[in-house]
């Protein structure tokens, strides 16, 4: 019955064209018909069933698009009135995403990880999976396993949806290359730098050369990501402070984010760099102190009481260095 002025009307025009040419009775009879059509079109409009032109064109019309949103809910989206989308919930995506999670294969977590719609609850657990990965003494083994650990941390370090608790739970892995992409991460805040940068001041020195440089430069990677991180803290890099190596001394005496309390810090531990009777020993120790006082006293954070315990050390080197730059600082 839709419409129905538009379907009758045009017959009921031409019946009334011929009973006007013909008889007058008919062409009253057509011209009563024609009211009655209009009586009724009327009553139909004025049902509770009936559907009006704009109903009409929202029947019609194509269903709105539906789209999904970062809190794993597909959302049915009209436009308000700044033109973004109002979301309506559904659990479906999130319960796929937590069937990965029950999962023991890897392929299934770094699936709920690169999916754009899990939450961050759902990231921790994933995080917390990809540290566990373990490490394995046969290297085959080993290999793939840090693999899959770095691709499911890359995955989970670019989602939009992680946050500083996701990322902390990374630094967790037994791998140092996780570690590296955790503190590089955006998302990474005081909490997870942290806990990076603890997790780097505790790499062992070794006496085994091999180990050792492995050892360095694993610890060297992790404190460079931390110190170019733009949400490092001084609290953060002040942790940096206790590392084994000299050279994560040096790098966090050089960032921009370092403070007070790390440089304080730094300088304690320059300080206390000890001579040795081993001549070559005794030469590596002063160059290291050496580059540590520079590094400290060059950095445009540096104040008089952070730099003062230079004037402790048992190299005149490194005394001397530091005298120079407190003078500087001091008006």
């Amino acid at each position: 019955m839709k419409h129905l002025r538009s379907i009758i009307l045009p017959f009921l025009a031409i019946l009334l064209a011929l009973g006007l040419s013909g008889c007058c009775d008919c062409g009253r009879e057509i011209a009563d018909l024609q009211q009655r059509v209009e009586e009724l079109e009327t009553q139909l409009q004025d049902h509770p069933n009936s559907t009006n032109p704009s109903q009409e064109s929202a029947v019609n019309d194509p269903p709105p698009a539906t789209t999904l949103t970062p809190d794993d809910t597909p959302a049915t989206t009209e436009p308000n009135s700044t033109g973004s989308a109002t979301a309506s919930p559904d659990p479906a995506i999130s319960s796929y995403i937590d069937e990965q999670l029950k999962s023991t294969s890897y392929e299934a977590w770094l699936s709920a990880a690169e999916c754009e719609f899990a939450t961050a609850d759902q990231l921790t657990v994933v995080a917390k999976r990809c540290a566990n990965i373990p490490t394995s003494s046969y290297s085959s083994t080993n290999t793939a396993n840090r693999n899959k650990a770095v691709e499911i941390a890359r995955a989970i370090c670019d989602h939009p949806n992680a946050t500083d608790q996701v990322i902390a739970a990374l630094a967790e892995s037994n791998f140092s290359d996780v570690l590296a992409i955790a503190a590089a991460s955006p998302y990474a805040g005081e909490t997870a730098l942290t806990r990076l940068a603890e997790r780097c001041a505790n790499i062992p020195t070794s006496s085994y050369s091999s180990t050792n440089q492995a050892n360095r430069k694993n610890a060297m990677n992790i404190a460079e990501a931390i110190c170019d991180n733009p949400n490092a803290t001084d609290q953060a890099l002040a942790v940096l402070g206790e590392a084994n190596f000299s050279d994560v001394l040096v790098i966090a005496a050089k960032s921009s984010h370092a403070g007070e309390a790390t440089l304080t810090r730094l300088s304690e531990r320059c300080a206390g760099i000890p001579t040795s009777s081993y001549s070559s020993t005794n030469k590596s120790n002063r160059d290291k102190a050496t580059e540590l006082a520079k590094a400290i006293c060059n950095n445009p954070n540096a104040t008089p009481t952070a730099l003062q315990p230079l004037a402790n050390a048992n190299f005149g080197s490194v005394i001397e260095i530091g005298h120079d730059a407190i003078d500087a600082l001091t008006p």
